[in-house]
């Protein structure tokens, strides 16, 4: 058994009982602003090869994703030669030359497609992303900021006759982006058609439907994202703003200059990993990606927190968890002390460390004779001699400056110092 699919979901503007009238093809033309035909020749390993090309405009195209109603939203619509090549194939009409065919008896239903929004990539200066937003807008009426529409992946979406590329998109939309009905223009009479997964999945289950490859590879992958279950995270992020970690003779900042003294993260750097926790709040505990399912409040058995024993990257840690978990759905006296000394609703969070000179995955300066042995090989290669060499008048500069032996491997801690102090 073959299964067929078209989409014909909710209710329709298209008639889809609708007749054509007056139907006639020209096979004499050569050239359009949509396709150009042109005959290739060439030889290959000494045999002559004549291929018939087809110039074609690449397309841009996305998978629409409603958060609010929960479900896909495709546009529906009639695809003049999707409905020439289906009446033409049916039984009573092969072999027929195209005008020979009684087009007037044929429903347009026959032609009605399921499709992503797209649009063919005809204003020069715009990108495939400006492309989908235009369209998005002219095609389903939602304007959608640039950043929300997310690349996927560009494909060929023909190989024999135009070669030319499909970039596919995945875009998420909500009713506070609606500002008309779409539609199309003049000459489209798009219709917008919501399908949630279970409705998109009928898609990839049958054995032939009406709409084009990359609406597959968007449902699938919607699909996937949909049925995943999250299980383990692991985030990794570097410590906050700080203090120089040194810095050279001659600058009048030395390390009483800084509250703390050198390395150390200011309160600038804490206020970072504070925003910094909010976010990852809001998209691993609030939206509750794949169903992870993370307690609102701080749970010993869901977290475990690591930090590299310096003082920045601890009290940064310490920071994070603040903005991760701040003080809700807390209690007095189980998720810390009843009693008045104790600052608003603060629940500390352990966060684990190692001994420094051992923390071969925090500090990238751990003992490691094998990395300090090709370190020294790297200073002896022609490059690095080179750049030396090419580079030694503005070292000998800043030598005289700064008080210091300035080398191509301490220069960066020049910049480092001069960074933060401006």
């Amino acid at each position: 058994m073959c299964v067929y699919l078209n989409l014909m979901a909710g209710s329709s503007k298209t008639k889809t009982s609708e007749f054509l009238s007056d139907v006639s093809f020209d096979e004499t033309i050569t050239s359009s602003p949509y396709l150009k035909p042109i005959r290739m020749k060439f030889t290959r390993d000494g045999q002559q090869i004549t291929w018939d090309i087809g110039v074609e405009l690449d397309c841009a195209v996305t998978i629409l994703y409603h958060t609010e109603k929960k479900a896909l939203l495709f546009v529906r619509q009639f695809r003049p030669p999707v409905f020439v090549r289906r009446v033409s194939l049916l039984t009573e009409n092969v072999g027929k030359p195209l005008n020979e065919i009684n087009w007037s008896e044929y429903p347009i239903s026959l032609g009605i497609t399921t499709e992503c929004c797209a649009g063919l990539l005809d204003k020069p200066g715009l990108s495939p992303q400006q492309i989908v937003q235009e369209e998005i807008l002219e095609e389903v009426g939602y304007q959608v900021p640039l950043e929300k529409i997310k690349f996927l992946k560009t494909a060929l979406k023909s190989v024999g006759v135009t070669g030319a590329f499909e970039h596919l998109f995945y875009t998420e939309i909500d009713e506070s982006m609606k500002v008309s009905e779409g539609g199309g223009d003049d000459t489209e009479n798009i219709e917008k058609v919501y399908l949630d997964l279970n409705e998109a999945k009928a898609i990839l289950k049958a054995d032939v439907t009406l709409s084009p490859p990359g609406l597959l590879y968007g449902v699938q992958c919607c699909r996937v994202v949909a049925e995943d279950k999250l299980i383990f995270l692991q985030a990794v992020w570097r410590h906050g703003d700080r203090s120089p970690t040194t810095t050279f003779p001659t600058d009048p900042n030395q390390e009483a200059t800084w509250h703390q003294g050198w390395g150390q993260l200011s309160a600038l750097g804490m206020k970072q990993h504070v925003r910094l926790g909010q976010t990852l709040r809001q998209r691993y505990i609030v939206n509750n990606p794949g169903n992870l399912n993370l307690s609102p409040s701080y749970t010993n058995y869901e977290i475990y927190v690591r930090s590299s024993d310096v003082n920045r990257t601890l009290i940064s840690a310490m920071s994070n968890m603040i903005g991760f978990y701040g003080a809700a759905n807390v209690t007095a006296g189980l998720d810390y002390p009843d009693m008045p000394e104790w600052p608003g609703k603060f629940v500390p969070i352990a966060v684990h460390t190692v001994d420094h000179p051992y923390d071969y995955i925090g500090n990238t300066d751990s003992i490691c004779p094998r990395r300090d042995q090709i370190w020294e090989l790297v200073k002896q290669t022609p490059e690095w001699q080179n750049l030396t060499q090419e580079n030694q008048p503005m070292f000998d500069a800043l030598s005289s400056i700064t008080g210091w032996n300035v080398t191509l491997d301490k220069i960066g801690t020049i910049f480092s110092a001069m960074y933060i102090e401006v």
